[in-house]
């Protein structure tokens, strides 16, 4: 690649094509940026690259990505991102000053060479070991928001072209943007992990809950709480411990080991003069001991630490009805473990669930028939919750079994709208027949509301005693007496409310306000399941949403090379419908090619696999209908855990227009040469006879040739005028300067003007507006007509006649319109719709041997289409063509 771009656009596009690649074959956005780095130095010829992302306050700087700078380097500038700015991998003293104030400002900074900088002086030493003289950096901007840094080193002394700074500055769009996408993904995966770990633990919790409400297997049920929170834990060791009515000794009921070795079952725990189980009885909380070797606490049962190898501890309170009965013990054998709040509080809610286990038992000692409602309660519970049953299916099993189980009259769930403050019914068992239950009640005037409001379990026995609640006209309407409402909290948010109501006298009893809690926590963990499935299924759609609108072809093929995916874009440029191509071979449907080869045969990733993780290729495709169409290939490996191949993921996007474009801009770069070289040759060839000394020129003769010279000169006016003019359109600077201009007059001139240099063709005028007045600049009119008319003359044979033509416009009274028509052999239907683009020109006999650039309509649209006009061409009766356009009206005085 040479020092300055020659084709900065084709550079983008391959880059973009590139990052397109990486994109769509990997999900990490550093590899995007690797790509981008690597690309940018091979399109500017830089030896090296480098991103550096600037970090918000707190946050973890995302990897950096490079290209071409040493490993010592790269170590010492990770070391410092994420520091604060002044200390940032920019550096201290001038040079990190420059920096900082191009990243402060959104500005290039560009040193041309680094030895001749004196800011640089003291990374002299740095710019020599790495290899370079010149650099540029460019702040990476993200809505405004300095997101990183992008530095180009370059080996020699450098100066930038302005088309290197508009790649610059597009990459630079293109990086930031990435970046931004980095640590946003890299956010999204810390948030992904905590979800995963937060759906184990509720899945580890809804486990042990639905044993706990399936069974009173109690020693099933305290083996699974030992083996699953092992497991969860990532824990050798875990045993379940309860105490004897004499509360001097506890005893292993259940136990886990990794590496069973008899020891649980040998040893007994003392309850009395134990300090760390004191802590736990006391303080009902989970006592967590890091050093179980040498923690004054442990002191007693070193002994038994000794034995089961245990380096950390987590004890955990079995608590019934008030009284800590027994202990879960999570023991770390391999290496001492911290175990955190997050930890503590999850094993305190499944030491809930044992506790629960213990009370049925209890609870079913006393009452076998009690035992056998509640069982099949949350049986029924917890099958509702593990079904596929939609939200408010499983909330209504829900509150009719609570209602059941603890003989309410009524009972209800809603949910807290946090926007309006309000409680929305989610489900409701009980109340009268006649009662009409409100979709949505404020919090001040509804029972949920005292719950919500207090953040906790709400017990009243007298409703129409109690000053919270006997005002609600529920209370009296449904004739409610006794009231027990628990919060659903999810993430240590109340996000609803579970309430159950009596009709009678009868308090609920602390076993009752246990057993709701358990309902709630049914309901909660019900929504949190239905909330999950919701994502799941919404991060789904919109996978399928993007393959589905993508602008480009994306086809999904599996380790068989047999079609699995066929979007509508590829359905739209290949001709081919997704139901037909399921299942079959890939070659057999694209049949594409490169460079006369079967490159699906001879280059299928899938086949030759050389472990890159993308391909990208400019070939053909063949359409159902058998056309050839130019395409670029885009290939993503999909790899499973163990890097063997399980499909390929292709994006097509269709370059015949830019093939077509590439052809019109060479076409129109030989024409231009061409068509400035035979004016220029003119002038020279005349004025050089008359400069001649030896030459005597009749003065008839000396006139003829200037006068060549004057129609050669306008001719190479005209040329640089088109230039301009399209310059001055695609560069967005195109300026009108409006004022009244009667159009009768300007096509006199035009026709004054012209006249005399056609070859016998007769120019006229043909007025037929009753007011010929537009509200129009007077001189991109005039080239309007002289690119027309110029035409016309250009494509009408000697010696006929070109008629020129103002009107009244007839679908529009505000609009005058002007026509040109000339005598020539027309424009075949086919290039109709082209003729107005730029560099286009009808390949037939007659233009072929006519001069032009293909840029003279173009700017006649674009110039009409400025003025609120509008610009069209119609074939007549005997072949030729007639250009019409119009122009606004000037506004009435």
């Amino acid at each position: 690649m040479s020092q300055t771009s020659d084709s900065p656009d084709v550079e983008q596009l391959q880059i973009l094509r590139q990052l397109i690649t990486a994109f769509v074959s990997s999900p990490d956005p550093v590899q995007v940026l690797q790509t981008l780095v690597r690309s940018t130095c091979d399109a500017l010829g830089a030896s090296s690259a480098v991103v550096v992302p600037v970090t918000l306050a707190g946050e973890k700087a995302p990897p950096i990505a490079s290209h071409g700078l040493s490993d010592t380097y790269l170590q010492d500038l990770a070391e410092r991102v994420g520091r604060p700015l002044a200390d940032s991998p920019l550096g201290h003293g001038p040079a990190g000053d420059a920096f900082r104030q191009a990243l402060a400002q959104r500005t290039l900074l560009h040193i041309q060479d680094v030895q001749q900088d004196p800011r640089f002086a003291p990374r002299a030493t740095l710019a020599q070991r790495e290899g370079y003289r010149a650099l540029v950096a460019l702040p990476l901007v993200f809505q405004d928001r300095p997101v990183g840094i992008l530095i180009v080193y370059f080996a020699a002394p450098r100066t930038l072209t302005p088309a290197t700074i508009q790649f610059l500055e597009t990459v630079g769009s293109t990086a930031a943007t990435i970046v931004e996408t980095a640590r946003r993904l890299d956010e999204a995966h810390r948030r992904a992990r905590e979800s995963e770990q937060r759906a184990q633990q509720l899945a580890l919790v809804n486990r042990i809950a639905t044993l706990v409400n399936s069974t009173l297997d109690l020693d099933r049920i305290l083996q699974t709480a030992c083996t699953e929170m092992a497991r969860v834990f990532g824990v050798g060791q875990s045993g379940v411990v309860l105490f004897g009515e004499a509360r001097q000794v506890g005893q292993v009921m259940a136990e886990y080991q990794a590496q069973p070795d008899g020891t649980a079952r040998q040893v007994q725990i003392p309850v009395a003069d134990n300090p760390s189980l004191a802590r736990v009885i006391s303080t009902r909380q989970p006592l967590a001991i890091a050093d179980a070797a040498n923690d004054p606490l442990l002191a007693p049962i070193r002994d038994v630490i000794q034995l089961r190898h245990i380096r950390s501890i987590l004890i955990v309170p079995l608590v019934v009805q008030g009284e800590v009965v027994g202990t879960i013990g999570l023991d770390a054998t391999d290496a001492p473990r911290t175990f955190t709040d997050q930890d503590q509080e999850l094993a305190g809610t499944i030491a809930a669930q044992v506790a629960l286990a213990l009370e049925k038992a209890q609870l079913y000692k006393a009452s076998q028939q009690d035992g056998r409602t509640l069982r099949s309660a949350f049986r029924r519970a917890g099958a509702a919750i593990a079904s596929r049953l939609a939200l408010d299916e499983v909330l209504q099993i829900i509150v009719g079994l609570a209602a059941e189980a603890l003989q309410a009259d009524f009972c209800e769930v809603r949910f807290l709208d946090n926007e309006t403050q309000q409680l929305v019914l989610g489900a409701v068992w009980g109340g009268s027949p006649r009662a009409q239950r409100a979709a949505r009640l404020g919090i001040a005037g509804s029972l949920g509301g005292v719950v919500v409001l207090e953040e906790a379990l709400v017990h009243i026995p007298d409703l129409r005693q109690d000053p919270r609640t006997r005002h609600i006209g529920l209370v009296n309407y449904e004739n409610l007496y006794t009231y027990l409402g628990v919060p659903l909290v999810l993430d240590d948010e109340v996000i609803g409310v579970l309430s159950l109501a009596r009709r009678r006298q009868a308090a609920f009893s602390d076993d009752e306000l246990e057993l709701l809690t358990s309902f709630a926590h049914q309901a909660a963990v019900a929504v949190e399941e239905a909330r999950l499935q919701a994502q799941a299924q919404l991060n789904q759609q919109r996978s399928r949403a993007i393959i589905q609108n993508s602008a480009d072809g994306i086809l999904l093929i599996d380790a068989q090379r047999r079609v699995v995916g066929f979007n509508p874009a590829l359905e739209r440029l290949t001709g081919w419908h997704a139901e037909e191509v399921y299942g079959v071979p890939c070659y057999e449907v694209l049949q594409t090619r490169c460079a006369g080869h079967d490159y699906c045969r001879s280059h299928c990733p899938i086949v030759d696999d050389d472990h890159r993780a993308s391909y990208f290729a400019e070939c053909q495709i063949r359409t159902r209908d058998g056309r050839l169409i130019d395409v670029g290939v885009s290939y993503g490996l999909i790899r499973d855990e163990h890097g063997q191949m399980e499909g390929v993921v292709e994006v097509i996007r269709d370059i015949s227009q830019q093939k077509e474009l590439d052809r019109l801009r060479n076409d129109f770069l030989s024409t231009m040469s061409h068509e400035l070289r035979t004016p220029l040759a003119l002038i020279k060839g005349y004025a050089a006879t008359l400069l001649r000394p030896d030459i005597d020129l009749s003065g008839d003769t000396q006139y003829r040739f200037i006068q060549q010279i004057d129609e050669a000169a306008n001719r190479l006016t005209r040329l640089i005028d088109n230039l301009l003019s399209v310059s001055r359109i695609e560069a967005g600077r195109l300026e009108l300067l409006l004022k009244d201009l009667d159009l009768g007059q300007l096509v006199r001139k035009v026709i004054q003007d012209m006249q005399p240099a056609t070859a016998g063709h007769q120019l006229e005028l043909t007025m037929s507006a009753a007011q010929s007045v537009a509200h129009a600049d007077p001189d991109k009119v005039e080239q309007v007509l002289l690119n027309l008319v110029h035409n016309a003359i250009k494509f009408s044979p000697p010696d006929s006649i070109i008629a020129i033509g103002v009107q009244d416009d007839p679908a529009d009274p505000g609009f005058l319109r002007v026509s040109v028509q000339d005598q020539g052999r027309g424009v075949p239907p086919e290039h109709r719709e082209h003729i107005f683009e730029k560099f286009y020109q009808v390949e037939t006999g007659l233009t072929r041997s006519a001069s032009g650039t293909g840029l003279g309509l173009y700017i006649c649209k674009r110039l009409i289409e400025a003025h609120g006009g509008r610009i069209w061409m119609e074939p007549t009766e005997d072949g030729s063509s007639v250009f019409y356009f119009t122009l606004p009206r000037a506004r009435d005085r």
